[in-house]
């Protein structure tokens, strides 16, 4: 038999559903970056529970979450202290919610 050494991986920039996973899963992938949109992050984290049911139901390992970056409203290094503060408190959050997924790569 000729087994993969490293596994098969997908980064998805959608909602994940039942039906994404199921496709993705047929293809033969094994491992998945979730990247949502900005405003999916939420959602994701209060679904977690689902989302984690779905792709172990596949054999999907949910293996990184795509932290946003660089743009004007999610900048670390901004020159405003005040901009820096609020996206290390989104940050933070969001490794919170990557935990919650079962995630430990950002």
């Amino acid at each position: 038999m000729n087994e993969m050494k490293n596994p098969l991986g997908v980064s998805i920039g959608v909602y994940p559903t039942e039906a994404l996973f199921a496709e993705i899963a047929a293809a033969g992938i094994t491992h998945m970056e979730l990247s949502p949109h900005d405003e999916d992050y939420c959602r994701l984290y209060e679904e977690s529970g689902n989302i984690r049911t779905m792709a172990k139901r596949h054999g999907l390992t949910l293996w990184s979450l795509h932290l946003p970056f660089g743009r004007e409203s999610m900048n670390l290094c901004a020159p405003d202290e005040s901009e820096r503060k609020r996206t290390l408190a989104m940050q933070i959050e969001n490794l919170h919610g990557a935990h919650a997924l079962g995630i430990d790569k950002v």
